[in-house]
């Protein structure tokens, strides 16, 4: 018995199917490689979703926002691989095609009003502008009409077998590469915050840089750019930064920020960019919902590491007194604060771990891996060159 695909004919002409089939291979590329890009960074995703919801007055919960990163992230790659390889061509390329209306409705928007500075659809690895990426998802658009009119022309595995076997190993895979870096952190950082980058690199800015850092008192607020951080003084509260204007992504990359600031709002994160500098930063982005468990884990590294963890959160500094487990919060070697988006990009985990030595930006670990990493000997063994140099941020 003959497979339903095995001895069809297209009744296109054999021009026109050479030209569908190179689409199919093209457009089943570029799914694969944007569903695949964002999967490298799926929290990244997430919060992308969290921000396209902001603009339209909604929230949503960033644990719930990255599963549904993960889902899309792998639907797109999965559409994409079923495209390249011919899996259900009858109905592959309509799937594709209705993904893609209402991301170029959306697209169009953002390009539009101009509400976000990248769309996030390549996660951090390529950023484009939003011109770009609305006339990108036109030709897509275009190209999946000819796919969908001329799908019988399309490139087809001949075993329905074979289909279903490739279809749910792919699925699998894509999954398991999605979940990954949500529990060791991304394999490849695209971001600013690499391993290995001085964090000199962060304070190295212009005496004007286009950023502005919000202070409040009694009900007055005063706007700030980084070389007027120093003068001000215990009685000014942090409340948010801004950018004055919209720069391109590449602009805004290589124009990333550490700012850490004390109890006193006093910016303290400059003294990381010492050449003797170390430092082991416990970073969580939301201080109400760590739990026993994952503040312990901290105060253990603390303890075999013989070297003082500061924790870092993002709510204010005065709310911690009210903390039920203020006890435990005490025990770290300093309590500093950091704004929740340069929490979020600097580490891809909550909480995660960055470690500062010699003024580099050495390490960075997951709470998953940081459970294992406290038990390893070698690991805090060699978390320092020079154990015997002063944390620069104990107290």
């Amino acid at each position: 018995m003959r497979h339903r695909y095995s001895d069809h004919r297209p009744a296109t002409s054999p021009g026109l199917t050479l030209i569908v089939r190179l689409v199919q291979v093209l457009v089943g590329l570029f799914f694969i490689f944007s569903g695949c890009t964002k999967g490298i960074d799926p929290m990244g995703t997430g919060l992308k979703i969290m921000e396209y919801l902001g603009l339209a007055g909604q929230s949503i919960d960033l644990s719930l926002a990255t599963y549904l990163a993960v889902g899309l992230n792998v639907l797109e790659a999965l559409l994409g691989t079923f495209l390249l390889l011919g899996i259900g061509r009858r109905w592959t390329p309509i799937a594709t095609l209705i993904l893609m209306v209402p991301m170029t409705c959306l697209t169009l928007y953002i390009y539009i009003a101009n509400p976000v500075a990248d769309c996030g659809c390549f996660g951090d690895a390529l950023k484009i502008s939003n011109g770009a990426t609305f006339w990108k998802n036109v030709v897509l658009l275009l190209l999946l009409i000819l796919l969908v009119r001329h799908r019988n022309a399309l490139y087809a595995l001949r075993s329905q077998r074979a289909q279903v076997i490739t279809g749910a190993a792919l699925a699998l895979v894509l999954i398991v590469f999605n979940i990954y870096p949500l529990l060791y952190l991304p394999t490849i950082d695209f971001r600013p915050y690499k391993v290995g980058t001085p964090i000199s690199h962060f304070y190295d800015r212009p005496a004007d840089d286009g950023m502005r850092y919000i202070y409040e008192r009694g009900g007055e607020e005063r706007s700030l750019t980084t070389e007027e951080l120093a003068t001000v003084d215990s009685t000014w509260t942090y409340v948010r930064y801004e950018e004055l204007a919209a720069k391109p992504a590449h602009e805004r990359e290589s124009e990333a920020d550490l700012i850490l600031l004390d109890a006193q709002g006093e910016e303290v994160g400059h003294q990381l960019a010492e050449t003797d500098a170390q430092a082991l930063l416990y970073i969580t982005y939301d201080i109400d919902r760590m739990s026993e468990e994952q503040l312990h884990l901290g105060l253990e590294l603390q303890q075999r590491a013989h070297h003082p963890v500061t924790l870092v959160v993002t709510s204010p500094l005065d709310r911690l007194e009210n903390h039920p487990r203020i006890d435990l919060v005490r025990r770290y070697g300093r309590v500093l604060f950091m704004d929740l988006k340069m929490a979020q990009t600097l580490i891809r985990s909550n909480p995660g771990l960055v470690v500062i030595h010699d003024g580099v930006l050495s390490d960075k670990l997951s709470y998953v891996s940081l459970r294992f990493a406290v038990q390893d000997r070698h690991f805090l063994s060699h978390l320092f060159r020079h154990p015997q140099l002063t944390s620069i941020l104990t107290e």
